[in-house]
């Protein structure tokens, strides 16, 4: 089956969703929208250096890459390097060969010329623009080229704009005291941020709209945010994720996507050894070449045999060792290292309410064994809706429950001074809640963190610990609690 052919099985006149960055079709979110503006401002008012950050997979090439196209409308000349493996008297010669000048041989040459072809595009109110792409593999003597380059300037204004595009541990280095000089010289940092719960379906449609399948693909309520779950916002895991999907719809004959098929696409990416439950979706898209002589009655057959499969039995469940309304006044802070949970075995007399729940969150998981949490459910969140299919509420004794799959099962404990992308997830939902400042989203398991914590604890009326235990992990990422509600 052709490429062409493929696509328009499902409606579609290309890939909506490329491994490769997109720049041609560009989503804004309202915080995207708020950064590229300011990032473009910094550069066409001639203000110096702007670093963008962002976790791998968050899109930073594909918005220098529009960033580049969108410039180029207003006659900025740019060089553009992204062999960031080049360090000194190489890199400065592949920065004059992108801006079309030929290097010397030397660096204090290279230097001349560059400075004088600026001067050259600034007395023909050309501004000038150097993007590097994966900055974070600069060694420290090429960040010191690059704040040579930034010295270039007249009296008015540089002649050299320069955006330095990484990893967060780009930051991390120009914080370096040895990197003052250049860090003070920073005017704008942007850090790109997942898509929120509620941004992930429009992102699908306009994906889809984009290439030519508006309102052709149906993207169910709990598909996109079992999406959400899985990929955390991150575009390059999104993608994965929904690239497996379209070929389990080009299999099943399928225009909607629902979350049955995105655990199967989950799980059909998962590493080997990986939990989860392999081969469903591998197997469905064997078919995908031959569908065009597949019979309807044939595919049934296939689906009835996978659906058929008998389901392992029912884990036992397990709990945090205080069981209670968490409803107190604030407790003293646990030593670092921060431990992580241990549960103890659930009571044997459950309710039909947590009987279902339980079933509910192991068939939402495909099956798969679960270590699952409960705890009561503070009184704040009583009309707040949930916003993840790992958590499940229940009615027992009279009291309203809650009950969870951990999102970091298994990944050890949390400790202070070590830069962990779980803390960085866990700051980006306070600075998304308005109890962090976007700065702060670093990684570290500060003080500022932890005093976020603990505001966000207060509010939904937990102890107010400062840690991110698994009860405060659950609803940092379930309920959408804000610092406005702070009623206190």
């Amino acid at each position: 089956m052709t490429e062409s052919a493929f696509w328009a099985r499902l409606g579609l006149q290309r890939h909506p969703f490329p491994p490769t960055p997109d720049a041609a079709s560009y989503f804004f979110t309202a915080h995207l929208q708020r950064e590229y503006a300011e990032v473009r401002h910094c550069i066409e008012a001639g203000k110096g250096l702007v670093v963008v950050t962002g976790e791998v997979g968050m899109g930073k090439t594909t918005l220098v890459r529009r960033l580049l196209a969108d410039l180029a409308a207003s006659q900025v000349a740019s060089a553009l390097v992204f062999n960031t493996f080049l360090q000194d008297g190489a890199l400065l010669a592949a920065i004059l060969r992108d801006f079309g000048l030929d290097p010397t041989g030397s660096i204090d040459g290279d230097l001349a010329r560059l400075n004088e072809f600026l001067v050259t595009q600034a007395r023909g109110g050309r501004p000038c623009l150097l993007v590097v792409d994966d900055a974070q593999n600069l060694s420290e003597s090429s960040l010191e080229l690059i704040r040579l380059l930034s010295n270039l300037e007249t009296g008015q204004t540089k002649l050299l704009q320069i955006l330095l595009a990484g990893q967060p541990e780009l930051m991390a280095t120009l914080r370096r005291p040895t990197m003052r000089q250049l860090y003070s010289r920073i005017v704008k940092q942007c850090v790109l941020i997942g898509l929120k719960p509620e941004e992930v379906s429009r992102y699908v449609e306009f994906r889809l709209t984009q290439a030519g399948g508006s309102g052709r693909i149906e993207l169910d309520r709990r598909a996109a945010r079992a999406l959400h779950r899985t990929s955390r916002g991150n575009l390059r895991r999104l993608h994965l994720i929904l690239d497996r999907c379209l070929y389990g719809m080009v299999a099943s004959g399928s225009r909607r996507i629902d979350a049955a098929l995105v655990r199967s696409a989950v799980a059909d990416l998962a590493e080997p050894g990986e939990a989860g439950r392999p081969g469903l979706f591998r197997r469905r898209a064997l078919f995908a070449g031959g569908l065009a002589g597949m019979s309807t009655v044939a595919l049934a057959a296939l689906m009835w045999t996978q659906a058929d499969r008998p389901q392992p039995p029912l884990p036992a469940v397990a709990q945090p060792t205080a069981v209670s309304q968490m409803t107190g006044p604030a407790q003293t802070p646990a030593p670092e290292p921060i431990p992580a949970s241990r549960p103890v075995a659930e009571k044997p007399s459950a309710t039909a309410g947590r009987a279902r729940c339980l079933e509910v969150l192991r068939a939402r998981r495909t099956g798969q064994p679960l270590d699952i949490r409960m705890r009561i459910m503070p009184a704040v969140l009583a009309d707040q809706p949930v916003m993840d299919d790992d958590v499940c509420r229940f009615e027992e004794d009279g009291k309203a429950w809650l009950a969870w799959v951990p999102a970091d099962e298994g990944q050890g404990p949390w400790e202070a001074g070590v830069d962990d992308p779980r803390v960085r997830e866990v700051q980006r939902r306070l600075f998304e809640r308005g109890l962090l400042a976007q700065r702060d989203i670093d990684g570290y398991l500060g003080p500022r963190t932890r005093a976020a914590l603990r505001a966000f604890q207060q509010i939904v009326g937990v102890s107010a610990t400062g840690l991110p235990d698994d009860f405060t992990l659950m609803l940092l990422r379930s309920f959408e609690i804000t610092a406005s509600q702070d009623k206190r």
